[in-house]
């Protein structure tokens, strides 16, 4: 036979399902904490290989333009050389009563 409910027993009944329910809501507020925690870990790394991306971009860009400056500066220099060769032999002719011959269009 079934024995009436008590009003004790229709308390312990509540308390129960507020402590299940709070459990309930507690136990979602942690997954969506940990959703949120991992979505963030995740772009962060993304917004982190991004910028070492673009650093390295930016590397690059520098590298190539140092190379095509050391480039015109050879040049340079080289074309300095090769014309003060050009008169210390012009006059090393001309002491010894030689010169060079120049076409002219």
């Amino acid at each position: 036979m079934l024995r009436p409910r008590t009003f004790r027993d229709t308390r312990s009944i509540t308390q129960r399902d507020d402590l299940l329910r709070i459990a309930e809501t507690e136990n979602k507020r942690q997954r969506s904490l940990r959703f949120l925690y991992e979505w963030k870990e995740d772009s962060r790394s993304v917004i982190t290989s991004r910028i070492h991306q673009q650093h390295n971009a930016q590397k690059k860009r520098e590298v190539q333009m140092v190379n095509k400056e050391l480039i015109i500066v050879r040049r340079a220099a080289l074309r300095f050389l090769l014309e003060e060769e050009y008169r210390q032999y012009q006059e090393e002719l001309s002491l010894m009563g030689k010169t060079f011959h120049v076409q002219r269009l």
